[in-house]
């Protein structure tokens, strides 16, 4: 008896089903002067609000709110301020930070980060005579762009947080990258850069014979 019920009950199912089906498809090609049914309207016809429109909820009647201050992204705390922004309370760092340990590592990979960011204004050597971006300005006066060597007076006085900062943020007419380059890839640069710095006032003496013969310095 049970069973029987069970089967019943299975085959009222189908034929509402079956029923439904034929209310909602029968008609396909049939011209009404009724709307189409919409089985599910509520996720399609949600109340929201466009970008830039006003909204009369709020008193300053802005659509759009904004974030509430003090607000940070997931893993997007920036409370480091010598990692982060090349300072120790409030001064420009002159290390640097622990995460960017001085090796021979950092060198090299601030030295492929130079190469690819660097080089086309300041050259390599950044002596600003040897980047395509000032070789370019001498022929051409309508892309003149002024650039510094990385050697001269000033740059050689910045602290490497400072120097960091210009890599992060842009000094005069050389733009930001901070979009382009990681903090610690930021740092590996400004390394480089101090290498090349102290490298350019070493006296030949310093540098060992088995060099100088590579290179036909003698």
């Amino acid at each position: 008896m049970h069973a029987t019920r069970q089967r019943s009950a299975r085959v009222a199912g189908l034929l509402a089903l079956a029923s439904l089906a034929v209310a909602l498809g029968g008609c396909r090609g049939t011209r009404s002067a009724k709307p189409p049914i919409h089985p599910n309207p509520n996720m399609d016809n949600v109340t929201r609000i466009e970008a830039q429109e006003p909204s009369d909820f709020w008193h300053d009647r802005r659509g759009m709110r904004p974030q509430v201050e003090g607000t940070v992204a997931q893993n997007e705390l920036r409370d480091d301020d010598h990692l982060y922004r090349g300072q120790i309370d409030g001064a420009w760092a002159a290390t640097l930070p622990a995460e960017v340990p001085l090796n021979a590592e950092t060198l090299e990979r601030g030295q492929e980060r130079y190469g690819i960011y660097c080089t086309p204004c300041h050259g390599n050597a950044g002596l600003a005579n040897g980047g395509i971006v000032p070789t370019r300005g001498t022929t051409n006066p309508d892309w003149a762009w002024e650039v510094v060597s990385l050697h001269g007076d000033a740059p050689r006085g910045y602290a490497i947080g400072q120097l960091y900062d210009v890599i992060a943020n842009g000094v005069r007419t050389m733009p930001g990258y901070a979009h382009q380059i990681p903090v610690e890839d930021r740092w590996a640069i400004a390394t480089y850069v101090r290498a090349l710095q102290v490298a350019n006032e070493v006296p030949l003496d310093y540098v060992p014979q088995t060099v100088r013969r590579e290179q036909g310095w003698q």
